[in-house]
This record gives C-alpha cells, structure tokens and sequence, in this order.
C-alpha cells in the first residue's frame, strides 16, 4: 500500500532508509551507481538515489516498447478509469506526500499540501475525463465526388518525459497524464535533486494496476541519464520542463534525430503596474507572483515596471509586503522555505550581490543565516530591487529565486516595448482596472501567457507554452498524438514543405517550388517566423521566373509578419525586395521610396551589413533607371532623355553618378564587415557605372580589382563577367588586342565554370555560398553553351599552343595542352583528348609540376576509362597514387585508392589480375613507370595493396626483432630497442646487434618519414615500432626527419674516403667502447659533424667486420647449400645487406657492388 511506502520515509532518520530504485516493467530496480539526495532546510543527505546508465535507460525504453503495442490499442475508456483511481489513490495519501515534497524540495509543507498535490490529482483526473470528450474534426464533400474527411488521433510511442526539481509532483503529473491518455507508454526521469517522490508515485500507479511497462522511471543526472533517454532510438517523443541552455540541447538532439519535441524552458516574465491598479486589491497577488515557491517558479514575475505616477508609493508598498513573508523550517507556518540546492543557492546570492554592482538599490531581503538544526540550510529572504538599466544581467537573465527586479515606465508603447526586450517570452500579468489598457497591453507582449489582474489560473484546456527561448510546442492533449493537429503539428508539416520549396529554390526549379510554398501558408503555421521567411521565400521565387506582381504581393506579406514580430531587420529586408520588383517594373519612384524605408531601418539599428545591403539596392535602382534612359536616347525616343516625367536630359548622368555614391557607401561597410566577395561585386558595379560615364580606364581599373578578388575565391562566374567587361573597355579604347585577349579568357572562365559545377553535381560538392549563389546560372551555361565554347576553347587554344612552342614557353604549352584535352573530352573526342592529356603529363614531368602531373593522371583515367581500356586507366590511378603518396598528400592518395577499387569492381572482367596482382598497361607512357598492386578480393569489398615489388609485405616491419639483446654499450641510442648493459656476449654479437638495431631504424623511417609525427618534435619516431631516442637525437636536431637525413647525407660526402680506406674491422672490445664513448661525447656537446662522420664509421666497420665473419662461417657449406636450396646462393650477401642496404632506394647500391668485388677477390 501506497501509505506504508510513505510512513517507512517519514520515519526513518537521515540517510537510513535503503535507497530508492528504478522502476522498469513494474518492478523496483536497484541501480549499481548511487548518489546522495540533500534536504534542503538542513543541508544535510537524507537519501541515496539511483544514478541510471545507458543500460538502464535501454531496459527502461524496452519495456515501454513492448507494452506500447497493446497499450495503445486500449479503449479510452480504460485508460480514462486507471487514471482515475490513481488520483484517488494519490488524493487519499495527500498528506504524507505534501511532507516528502517539502523534504525533499525544501518548500513549505502547508504550500505543498494547498497546490502541489491537489494539482498533481487534478492533472490526473482532467486528463483522465478530457480524453472521453475529445472531438476529431471531419468535413463532408460534394465535389467532385462525395466523400467524408476525418481525423484519426494515434499515439506516438514511448514519451520520454524530463521533469524539473522545482514542482516535482505539480510538473510530472503534467506530464503523465496526457501521455498515458491518448495511449503512448512512458519513460520519465524526474530530477536527481527531488525525485523521492516521483518514485512513491511509482508505487501508486502499480496499486492502480496499471500493466507492466506502461510506466517506466530511470533516476539519475543529466549526462548520465537523460541524455541517453533523448537520444534513445526508440523514443519519438520527448517532453521537456527544465533550463534554456539544457532544452536548446535537446532541441538540437531532437531536430537531428527526427524527433517530436515539446520544451518548456526559463523565463523572464514581467509584471506591468498601471496607475489604475487596486493596490489594496491585487498587491499581495503582486507579491505572491514574485516570491512563492522560494520564486522558484518559472511563471514568477521576475521584473515589475510600474508607471512613474505610482512609482515610489508601490516600491514602498511591496517591500513591506515582502518583509511580511516568513522564512524558516518548512514544517512550520512559514512562507517561505529553502532553496533547492547549495549550487542553486550560491547562484541566486551571487544575483543579489551582482545586483548592487550594476548599481542597483537592495530595499530588503538577502541571505539568511539560520541557527539550529537549520544551520546548513538555504536560506533567502523576499528581495527587491531598484534602479536597474534594462540592459543589466539582473534584468535580462533569470536568476529563478526570491528576488526581484522594480523599474518605472511612462507609456504603454514604451512599456511593451521593454518588457519584449529579452530573449525569453514565457508570461506576463498585466494590472489595471481600464480594461482597453489590459487588452492592449495584452496584445502587444510576445510571450506564450499573459494573465490580466491575476496570476497562475489556468483552465487545462487551453494550451500552454512559452515563445522565443522559453519553449517549442504546446502542453496539452495534442502532442502526444499524432492526429490531433494543434498549431504545433501544423507548424511542422508546414515547415516540411517550406523545406521541399527552398530544396527546390536551391535547383532552380522554381515551378515545382512555388506550389510547396503555397501549400505551406494555406497549412498555416502559428510561428510568425517562420511565416515571415515562407512569403519571402515565395516572393523570390515568383522573383526569379518573372512574376513580378506575385512578387510585390508576398514580400509586402513578408514586411507586415515583420512587422508585426517588431522584427526591424526582417522589415527591412522585406522593403528591399519590394524595391528590387518595382526596379523591375520599372517604377524607380516607387523602388526609390522603398528602399529609402530599408536604408532608414538600417541607419535605425546601425547595422553594418543592412546599411551595405540598402546601399547596393539604391544604387542598381539608380543604375537601372541610367541604363533605361541611355537605351532610350538610341531609339525613337530619343527626344527623351531620363525617366519618364524628368524632363531633364543630364538625368541619366545624375543617375550615374547617385548610384556610384552608393555603390561606394555599400563598399565601406561591407569591407568593414569583411565581406570580400561582395566588395568585389561592388567593384564590378562601379566599374559598369563608370563605363556608363565614358571613363574606360577607371572601369578597366575597377573590374581588374573583382577579377583580384574572384581569383582569390575560384569564383568563374565573376572571373567571365570582369574579362567580359575588360574586352568592352579596351575595344573602346581601340586596344583590340587586349580586348580579344579578355574575351578570350572569358570563354574559358564560362567554360570552366560550367565543367566545375557539372562535377560538383555528380560528387554532391555544391556547399560553399559561391557553388550555391551561380549553382542554376553555371548548369544553364553547361547545357546551352558548353559544345560551343569547347569549339572555340579548342580552336583558339591551338593556337596558342603553336605560339607557345615558337616561344620556347613551356608553362604555356602545358595549360594549353590541358584545355585543348579537356575541350576535347566534353566533346567525346577521347582519342585526341587522350594524346594532348600524355603530352601535358610529359611536359608537367619535364618541370617537375607534380600538380599538373596530378591532373594529367587523373584525366588520363577517366579518358581510359571512357574508351574501355580500363588496364590503361588503372595505370594511370597508380601512378596518381604513387604521385600522392611522394607529395605527402593523404587525401589525393585516398581518393586515387578509392577510384582504382572502384575500376576494379565494375570492370572486373576487363582486367587481367595474375597471381593476385593487378596487370597493369604503361604501353601509352613515354616515361613508365612500375607499379605493383595486389588485390584481394573479399566477400562484399575488393582490398588493394600497393608494394615496391612483387611477393613482397606492404609493411615494412617484417624484420624480426632480436629477442631482448643484452650488451654492454651505454649508447643512449641503445634505449630504445631496450638493450641492457650485461658482460654476457660476445663482441661480434655486440657488432651485429648494434648493425640490427641501425639498419631497423633506417628502414623504418625511410618508411615512415613522410608520416607527420610534428607533435613529437623533441622525441624523433625511429626503430621498428615508432620507439623514441633518447638525448643523441634531441640535442642533434629538432626535426623528426633529421636521424635518416644525417645518415643519408653523411654517407654522400663520406662515401669515396670510406671505400678508400675501409678498415678491417673492430679488432676488441675495448676499441668499440672507445667509439661508442667518442660518439657520446659528441653528442653532449652538440658537434653534429663528428656525429656524422661517428655514426657512419661505426656502421661501415661493423657492416665489413659480419660480412666477412658471415663469409668465412658459410665458406665449407656453399656448395651442399647450393645444391639443396638455390637460394642458398645468395643468402650470405642478402643476410647482411638485405636489413640496411634494401631500404635505401639506390643509395647502397654502389656500396653493394663494392663488398662484392672484394668478396670475389678474397
């Protein structure tokens, strides 16, 4: 029974009774983690509680699961009666819980027992009976056929339901009710500070025979627990009452998962006092609003603006009603009880503190200290504030405690205006006594509740929730179903096909567009906002495919939502395309007046970028209104010079020379916002302006400057439009060559620019804003001009490849060659394109430009690749790959890997693969190269491995390491392959283990040298392994790469004395530890070329001392060994040289050469 769970709490002492559990699939579930639940008067913990992991939380949303698919299906009437009888259960024992409350919460006992727990079973019950009265809405039809339309309301699934500390019982009851309704099984998790309670609840909904995993409850903090419930697969709905920062989280979790959410966030609400308020009447209401609960309410009026009339004569007033508020032991007759939490705690003290350094005046209240057993508790008197600036921290952020904020006002316009200004808009109370002043006042805040001359009464039926950062969605019946179509479900499905309509947009599409936008409004959505950006979307689109009286018609729409959101920049913007479609109408005054609006905004708010925008729209409409004028001076009309209805023929001019001021003012502020690529656009303007004028050389100066720019950021389309206007200028100025040269290049800008946004497309690249803003521009120019600026690209290139051979101009030739091929290629001219690609990859090699020999590779593949000779393809995605790998490039050589398996996949039968290895065909090459390339094919994949030659590992660690060498060299060298200093082995052991430890190291990071190891620029990676030396290296040099190089190097300028005057060999001991001791002392003292010369003595003398010891061992046995086993023959030279010399690329190779004569000799 419900009664004796709740006797065992109240009975037992602090922290005595056995911790609370889980309760998953109607079974208490202890937890393996635990942690303490505080009592707030005291301080002191009086419970442990479960703190739930991800395994938790999965049983949790699996029994909910399991019990949803009959759960759901459940008649309402059903569900209607268990909810019932477990408010009675909960009504029954509302004593008992109103003491847990306030135990575990810290608010007073008598304020539990008068709302917490009669509004826990009056949630339970409304919802219980408000289910068995819910009408589905349905509609009759007559055309063209008759045919009847309604509703069907479904569950959604398992809810995940997050309640706050503050209102424990109050809030999740709130949230219980609905859910198991309208038939979703649930999984809450309470808060970790007060969540006693919400498992005694547990115990009454098993009395109440609800079926096992209907109600499911995990306990734990957020990270811990909630976190996985929200993101839980299996949980499509989440119902959330909490913080701001915490409910913006788990909007960006939902939206990314698909989910249906419902927030509840914090608030700043406001309380306006007019001078016709009934202070007598409504004041201990007023103060009631502030401080009850400990203010920990996010409903609480945390700002009072009161009219200066009454001003001083309610700030007096309120503070003695404050002071009359009694703080103490919750089980006594106080008002107030305890702070949540000692964190809560600090945080609204530090508020009050925070307070009188912005300057603010504390009439009253402040920190208690308490005696007694209270000592430790939380304790803050009523506290009110003055002469706070708006903008102050403790006007703009909530600070949820017993402390609030009094400002005077003058003007309703002024007032409303302020209590807007903050970045919450859960509630407000108006108070007055006219009621045209509570109804407009009303009408004019932007929050989700305004209650007129009370506080906190609310008829469940109506829907609740908060604006801007105090919520998402309605708490009601509607959430929890998914055919209850409340404002919220038609937002979503509203901004669903607003989305396909801008997806369209993006496409160019603009046909299949605009039925999507419409489709959204007639949907109808309740956030303004998004409203606002659909009649702007849809204005554009109308824009873009010359509808411009459709276009007028919804940017106008665009300006009124704005307006009506006192979104200033929204209007703005709105106004600017208004004058942007008359502009196209050719209605300048109009475009005039409208976008003088837009630029009167923009000097309103000072902001930078909606001042650059209205300048650049003044400007075109001024340029436009020019172009017009000079286009009518050429033909009957010419008599007319301007604008109709101007009558002055030097309009034009002043036309000019407006629109190249705003031209500028729109560059200012746009080079002060950083803005590069519209500075050039503006660049290019005012150099059409100036054209315009007749002054071709600052045109020409102008558009060199966007070309700068374009070049800077790859944007073609710009680069087409400046050489363009560059060939216009320089014709005019009679330099024909120059002007030929820029149309020249602007072909091959268009030309590119179309080939580019075609391989975007087919790789899904088109991200960046430049790809996005010439997206439909650049496929338009793809699919009506590209065979034709091929012919001309291929034509005149030709061209200036003869040029370039007579000049001896390499660099030339070589883009020659590759536009030539690429034109070529566009117009399936494989063949030729092929021979200019082969001859651009010779000159590319012959100028050592591995970028160019990179795209030579590649479209030498994909030219292979189009005529089917795929071994010839895959030759040349080899040669990429070994390209990339030499320039140290991991993404070429990734995507030169891919491409290749690629190949393989799809043209399988086409290759020929011998002995696993990939046959591939150089034949085209002029200069080939070898490559090896073993495949693999697996089951679902094919693995490729690229080798320096056949049979051998991809790896280059195949050399085993020696088993714990001991010797007794001190070299710090010697560290890192874990040599230990013993007197156990023999010399030539010592040589041979010292010749290992060498040659392992250079072969490892002649290997590895390219990998980037900059993060251990003290600790060089050397040996088999990556081990690290010790001080030789670091005091030698910094470089990672620097051990191999100061081998490497040293070998070349030593090489002749070496062969010279090799010496026989180490004779003792004692000389070798004479070495080691010089090549130490050469180290402490930093004379790295007497490291040099230390390294590379002490490795030839131990290279020649094995080689010859090695010889005379085998001598006896090479014939029998020949004669068993032919590799035999060999095995003495590759025994000794294979571990150093193979690695070296060439570098040995002499060296080699030499021992082997002087073996012959011997």
């Amino acid at each position: 029974m419900l009664k004796d769970v709740i006797d065992r709490l109240l009975r037992s002492p602090n922290n005595e009774h056995e911790p609370i559990t889980n309760f998953i699939n109607n079974e208490f579930v202890k937890a393996n983690d635990l942690i303490p639940s505080v009592n707030p008067a005291t301080g002191h913990t009086w419970i442990q509680i479960p703190n739930s992991g991800k395994e938790d939380v999965d049983r949790a949303v699996a029994a909910a699961n399991q019990a949803f698919q009959a759960w759901s299906v459940t008649s309402a009437q059903y569900r209607s009666n268990l909810l019932l009888k477990l408010a009675d259960i909960i009504e029954q024992n509302s004593d008992g819980l109103a003491v847990l409350e306030s135990r575990d919460q810290g608010k007073p006992v008598k304020l539990a027992r008068m709302i917490d727990i009669p509004r826990c079973v009056h949630n339970f019950r409304f919802f219980a009976t408000a289910i068995l009265h819910h009408i589905s809405p349905s509609t009759i039809m007559d055309q063209p056929v008759r045919a009847v339309n309604y509703v069907r309301n479904d569950p959604v699934g398992v809810a995940g339901l997050i309640s706050p500390w503050n209102l424990p019982l109050y809030l999740l009851s709130f949230k219980l009710a609905p859910a198991l309704a309208t038939g979703n099984t649930v999984v809450c998790k309470p808060s970790e500070m007060t969540s006693v309670t919400a498992w005694v609840l547990m115990h009454a909904f098993k009395e109440a025979g609800f079926p096992a995993g209907v109600v499911n409850m995990v306990i734990g903090t957020g990270p811990s627990t909630g976190q996985h419930l929200v993101e839980h697969p299996d949980v499509p709905l989440v119902s959330f009452t909490g913080s701001t920062a915490v409910g913006k989280r788990i909007g960006e979790i939902g939206a990314r998962l698909n989910k249906k959410i419902s927030l509840e966030m914090g608030g700043k609400n406001a309380a306006i006092i007019y001078p016709s308020c009934d202070l007598g009447k409504h004041l201990q209401t007023i103060a009631r609003s502030c401080f009850i609960n400990q203010g920990e309410i996010c409903l609480c009026s945390s700002r009072i603006f009161v009219h200066s009339s009454i001003y001083e004569d309610f700030v007096e007033k309120l503070v003695q009603e404050a002071k009359k508020y009694t703080v103490g032991n919750p089980t006594e007759d106080v008002t107030l009880g305890a702070m949540n939490s000692e964190v809560h705690f600090n945080k609204v003290k530090s508020y009050i503190t925070l307070a009188e350094e912005e300057g603010g005046t504390v009439h009253c209240g402040g920190v208690l200290h308490m005696n007694g057993e209270l000592k430790g508790g939380f304790f803050i008197a009523p506290t009110v504030v003055t002469d706070l600036p708006d903008s102050s921290r403790c006007m703009q952020e909530e600070i949820f405690g017993p402390v609030v904020c009094v400002t005077r006002f003058e003007s309703l316009e002024e007032v409303t205006a302020r209590a807007n200004d903050t970045t919450y808009g859960l509630s407000a109370t108006v108070w007055s006594e006219n009621n045209e002043e509570l109804i407009n006042t009303a009408h004019r805040l932007r929050v989700g509740t305004v209650w007129c001359n009370t506080w906190l009464t609310r008829d469940l039926n109506m829907p609740f929730g908060g604006t801007k950062q105090s919520g998402m969605g309605q708490a009601a019946l509607g959430p929890y179903s998914r055919g209850m179509r409340d404002a919220d479900e038609a937002s979503i499905a509203c901004l669903e096909l607003a989305k396909e309509g801008e997806r369209f947009c993006r496409e160019g599409n603009f046909s299949e567009a605009i039925p999507r936008f419409l489709d959204a409004i007639r949907l109808g959505t309740n956030n303004l906002s998004t409203l606002s950006a659909i009649y702007c979307q849809l204005g554009n689109a109308y824009y873009s495919t010359n509808d411009m009286d459709n276009a007028y018609v919804y940017h106008s729409y665009d300006a009124i939502v704005a307006r009506l959101m006192h979104d200033k920049l929204g209007e703005a913007k709105a106004y600017g395309n208004m004058g942007n479609v008359m502009k196209m109408k050719d209605k300048f005054a109009d475009a005039l007046e409208l976008t003088r609006k837009q630029l009167a905004i923009a000097n309103e708010l000072d902001d930078k970028q909606c001042l650059a925008r209205a300048y650049y729209n003044l400007g075109t409409i001024y340029h436009a209104r020019a172009k017009l004028a000079v286009k009518k001076s050429r033909n009957e009309y010419a008599s007319r010079a301007g604008d109709a209805g101007d009558g002055n023929a030097n309009a034009d001019n002043d036309d000019l020379r407006a629109a190249l001021e705003c031209y500028m003012s729109s560059s200012k502020y746009s080079q002060s916002l950083e803005d590069h690529i519209n500075v050039g656009r503006l660049f290019g303007c005012v150099g059409n302006v100036l054209y315009l004028l007749r002054d071709y050389r600052g045109a020409i100066e102008c558009h060199e400057k966007r070309l700068m720019i374009a070049s800077q950021f790859g944007d073609h389309i710009a680069k087409y439009r400046a050489y363009v206007n560059l060939g216009n200028a320089h014709v005019l100025l009679s330099e024909v060559d120059k002007g030929i040269e820029c149309y020249t290049s602007s072909i091959i800008q268009a030309f590119l620019a179309a080939v580019i946004v075609t391989w975007m497309r087919s790789f899904k690249l088109i991200d960046t804003p430049i790809e996005r803003k010439h997206y439909h521009y650049c496929t338009q120019k793809q699919t009506s001009a590209t065979l034709s600026y091929a012919k001309r690209l291929s034509a005149s290139e030709k061209s200036a490849l003869n040029l370039a051979i007579e000049k001896g101009d390499k660099v030339r030739e070589a883009q020659c060659c590759f536009y030539i091929a690429c034109s070529s290629s566009l117009l399936r001219h494989y063949s030729s394109a092929g021979t200019y690609h082969l001859r651009h990859l010779s000159l590319a090699r012959s100028m050592s430009d591995s970028a160019g020999q990179a795209r030579a590779y590649n479209s030498l593949a994909t030219v292979y690749s189009n005529l089917g000779e795929y071994s010839k393809a895959a030759y040349f995605l080899a040669c990429n790959r070994a390209l990339a790998a030499e320039m140290r490039d991991d993404t070429m050589m990734n995507n030169a890997e891919d491409s290749l398996k690629k190949l393989i996949q799809e043209n399988r039968r086409d290759l020929s693969i011998e002995g696993g290895y990939l046959q591939f065909d150089s034949s085209d090459d002029p200069e080939p190269q070898t490559h090896y390339c073993r495949v693999v094919e697996e089951r679902d994949s094919t693995r490729i491995e690229f080798t320096d030659q056949p049979n051998a590992s991809i790896a280059l660690n195949i050399v085993p390491c020696p088993s714990t060498p001991s010797v007794n060299f001190r070299n710090p060298l010697m560290k890192s392959v874990g040599v230990e200093a013993t007197e156990s082995r023999r010399f030539h052991n010592q040589q041979e283990d010292f010749l290992d430890f060498l040659s392992r190291m250079q072969s490892a990071r002649l290997d590895e040298q390219r990998c980037d190891v900059s993060a251990l620029k003290l600790n060089p990676v050397v040996s088999m392994g990556r081990r690290q030396t010790d001080s030789l290296i670091t005091t030698t040099t910094e470089e990672p790469d620097a051990l191999i190089d100061l081998l490497l190097n040293a070998q070349s300028r030593r090489m002749d004395e070496q062969r010279a005057a090799l010496l026989p060999g180490l004779n003792d001991q004692e000389q070798a530890q004479e070495l080691l001791e010089k090549l130490e002392s050469a180290s402490s003292e930093g004379r790295g070329s007497r490291i040099d010369d230390a390294l590379i003595d002490l490795l030839m003398r131990a290279q020649s001392q094995r080689m010859n010891e090695q010889r005379s061992e085998l001598a006896s046995d090479r014939n029998s060994s020949v004669e068993s086993d032919p590799a035999a023959a060999t095995t003495p030279e590759d025994d000794v040289s294979a571990l150093v010399m193979r690695m070296q690329a060439g570098r040995f190779e002499e060296q080699r050469a030499h021992l082997n004569t002087q073996n012959e000799n011997a």
